[in-house]
C-alpha cells in the first residue's frame, strides 16, 4: 500500500512553475521611481525611454531572464518565450514613456479642441424667413 502511494505521488505531475511576480514588481518600481525622478527634466519622449531603459537595465534582464524560464517550463519554445520576454518590456517602457510624457506636457485648457469649432455669429447666415 505505502509503495503504491509512494508511486502515484512520482507519477502526478510536478507543481506548476510560478510566474516571475518579484522580477516584474521590481521592473515595475524601477520604472515608475525614474518617471517620477524625472519629471522636471522635460525631455523627449524617445530620449526618456532610452534613459530608463539604461536605468532599469538589471532589473529587465532579470524579469527576462525569469520569464524566459518560466514560459519554456510552460512549454513555451524558447524563441517564443524570449519574444513574449521582449514584448512584455517593451510594453512597460513604452507605458512609463507615456506617463512621463503625460506628465510632463502642459494640459490644454478646457474647451481648446472645441473652440477653434464654434464660428462667431458674424460669420453665419441668418435663416431665410
Amino acid at each position: 500500500m505505502i509503495v503504491l502511494a509512494a508511486a502515484m505521488m512520482m507519477a502526478a505531475p510536478g507543481a506548476a512553475p510560478s510566474a516571475p511576480i518579484q522580477e516584474r514588481r521590481a521592473l515595475g518600481q524601477c520604472l515608475s521611481k525614474f518617471v517620477h525622478d524625472k519629471l522636471t527634466d522635460k525631455m523627449e519622449g524617445a530620449a526618456f525611454k532610452a534613459a530608463a531603459k539604461n536605468a532599469c537595465a538589471a532589473q529587465a534582464a532579470a524579469f527576462r531572464a525569469a520569464w524566459v524560464t518560466y514560459d519554456v517550463e510552460m512549454k513555451t519554445r524558447r524563441a517564443d518565450a524570449e519574444q513574449n520576454a521582449d514584448g512584455q518590456i517593451d510594453d512597460y517602457l513604452q507605458n512609463s514613456t507615456d506617463s512621463y510624457v503625460d506628465g510632463t506636457t502642459p494640459a490644454k485648457p478646457k474647451g481648446a479642441d472645441t473652440a477653434s469649432a464654434v464660428k462667431p455669429a458674424s460669420e453665419t447666415t441668418p435663416p431665410k424667413p
